[in-house]
């Protein structure tokens, strides 16, 4: 239930601006990108369990930017109005960037010593 009301959201922040003035991807851009979006994912999930099988690991410049996965998830979202019938593939696409940049915000988190003060924060209400 949660995840469904996040992807409201994202879709809703993300498709409402593409309305003014932006155009949508066409079916089959938004097919394509999909497929070729899904094999950078799985080619970037087998290099994020080389890195946790190797503490010394460290990110590789061959992953997505997270700049890039931003763009991606607008992309997606937008694709889920264009294309109904490939709904949950860009679904799902959508819901794995999310995923990729939000580990990726709690790894920065973690290695800049912040989570005691978003602890802190989170505490008082603050979100």
């Amino acid at each position: 239930m949660w995840r469904a009301i996040m992807l409201g959201v994202v879709v809703l922040t993300l498709v409402l601006p593409v309305g003014r003035g932006q155009s949508l991807p066409s079916k089959a851009r938004c097919r394509v990108d999909e497929q070729y979006f899904g094999a950078q994912v799985q080619r970037d999930l087998l290099l994020k369990l080389q890195r946790m099988s190797d503490p010394r690991a460290t990110f590789s410049e061959d992953e997505i930017p997270a700049k890039e996965l931003d763009a991606r998830i607008k992309e997606m979202t937008s694709c889920i109005v264009v294309d109904q019938a490939n709904l949950r593939n860009y679904e799902e696409a959508t819901s794995t960037f999310q995923s990729d940049i939000e580990i990726r915000e709690n790894d920065f988190i973690r290695r800049h010593h912040m989570l005691s003060e978003f602890y802190a924060e989170d505490s008082r209400g603050l979100r």
